[in-house]
Formats: structure tokens, C-alpha cells, sequence
């Protein structure tokens, strides 16, 4: 697979929190390792998809409150490219949301001071769109996180992309439109999916015709992401309240804990 030289595009997205005090509190892959990110003490990349563009992402604190992100892609990065991934970020990262009540509870419990002291900052990461967690959700089932891990593997080097920028090489994720037309069997022979190699042509079919952005907007979403085949009640639960960080809609499955 050739390599994708990504450039530094013209904008930046600050945060409107502050940053971690320390960059290993987003070290955490949101389920299981991926080649999709990669992390220092002091920086942290991971590559993003806004339609067709592959965005590689580089996460930097500069002063003492903000939260910087420096974009790099090898396609035409407009204004409406840099607002959908400065949106992206803060519901993928929970920039927006106010733990200011879950610090007074943790700080009355001396056990915890060591640990909010060292993980100021930290919040629960989520970096997958719709399709990207269903995804794994799907590659998750009745299987082993090697396995898991292996199909995934296949998935990224296979209809992924490799990219190059500020120093990181990185896999990036593929889009519904560069699978869609992919039939089940190659997934099957090829890919090692097994009997998800359908579910996997069905999340395509569907997200190609419904983009994340607007699944997201859907007031009544859980119910229109269970016209998928293969998705039932929990496995919507899985997605809302990964994707969206929807804390009415969170199952109780064996891969999903309350952090």
C-alpha cells in the first residue's frame, strides 16, 4: 500500500477545555489497539475521515488551558472541513462536558487524590464516527480481542490508508462509499469475517446513504440504526452511546464499562 503524504492544512481547532495535564490520558484505544493513533507525554495523532478527505490530526497543548489540534491532509481542506473536525473532536474527546460534579464526588474519597492529581483532564475517548464503531462493534462479536485485533488488521490494510504526517506513519479508516460495493464473499475469504462479511456489506449500504452527522442529528436514531440487518436494540445502544456519548442510551455488554 502506497503511503499518503498528508500536509499541514492552514487551520487549527482550539478547544474550548482545558487540556490534560499530561497526554497519557489519551493513551487509552477506545476498545482494543489500532495503528490509527499514537501518543507521546506531551503530543498525541490519530487520523480522522471527513467524507473523502483522510485527515491526520496532531493534538498539542499550548499554554496553560488550551487544547490545540493541527490538521493535515493531501485533498482540498475548505471552512466547512475544519468546523465538521473541530465538532468532531470535541464530542470524540468530551471537550465539552462539565466534570465538575464527578470531581467534588471523587475528591471526597481520599483514595482517589493520587489519581485526580494525575489524570486531571481526562475524559473518555471516543474517536470512531457511526460507521467507524460499528464497525467494531460488528468485528467485537462472539470473538477474542486477538481476533478481533486480526480482522480489523485486514480491514484497515486492505480498504484503509496509509498516511505519513508530522513525523507518524498511521492506518486510516475507510469510508462506506470505498466498500460498498465490496460483496460479502471477498470479506469472508479474504478479510476473515466470517458470518459478519453481511453485517459488514449492510453497515456500508446503510452509512453511505446516511452519513454519521445526520444518524447523529436523528432524535429517534436508536430506532432507525435497527433497520440495519443485524442490529438489534443493544447493538443500537452500542452505537448511540459510544458515537454520540448519549448517557440515556449505554448498554451492558461485555466490551462497553463505565469509566
Amino acid at each position: 500500500m502506497p503511503i499518503r503524504h498528508l500536509n499541514h492544512a492552514p487551520c487549527s481547532c482550539p478547544s474550548p477545555a482545558p487540556a490534560p495535564s499530561t497526554f497519557a490520558t489519551l493513551r487509552k484505544p477506545s476498545h482494543y489497539p489500532t495503528a490509527l493513533e499514537a501518543h507521546t507525554a506531551d503530543r498525541s495523532w490519530r487520523t480522522f475521515r471527513i467524507d473523502d478527505l483522510v485527515l491526520g490530526v496532531g493534538l498539542r497543548q499550548e499554554g496553560d488551558r488550551s487544547l490545540v489540534a493541527d490538521a493535515h491532509t493531501d485533498g482540498e481542506y475548505k471552512s466547512e472541513h475544519r468546523d465538521r473536525l473541530r465538532r468532531r473532536l470535541i464530542t470524540s474527546y468530551g471537550l465539552n462536558e462539565d466534570l465538575a460534579a464527578f470531581h467534588d464526588l471523587a475528591a471526597a474519597v481520599p483514595l482517589m487524590n493520587d489519581t485526580l492529581a494525575a489524570l486531571a483532564g481526562m475524559r473518555q475517548s471516543c474517536p470512531e464516527d457511526f460507521f467507524e464503531i460499528s464497525v467494531i462493534a460488528t468485528l467485537l462479536q462472539n470473538t477474542t480481542i486477538a481476533r478481533s485485533e486480526q480482522m480489523t488488521r485486514s480491514l484497515l490494510n486492505n480498504y484503509g490508508h496509509l498516511v505519513q504526517f508530522d513525523g507518524v506513519t498511521l492506518r486510516s479508516w475507510f469510508i462506506p462509499a470505498e466498500i460498498a460495493d465490496i460483496p460479502a464473499s471477498t470479506f469472508r475469504a479474504v478479510d476473515r469475517l466470517g458470518y459478519r462479511d453481511k453485517y459488514l456489506v449492510a453497515l456500508a449500504a446503510f452509512f453511505r446513504d446516511h452519513t454519521s452527522e445526520e444518524v447523529a442529528a436523528m432524535p429517534d436514531r436508536a430506532e432507525v440504526l435497527q433497520q440495519i440487518k443485524g442490529v438489534g436494540p443493544v447493538t443500537a445502544a452500542v452505537f448511540n452511546s459510544h458515537a454520540s456519548r448519549d448517557p440515556s442510551d449505554y448498554p451492558i455488554d461485555v466490551w462497553s464499562r463505565i469509566m
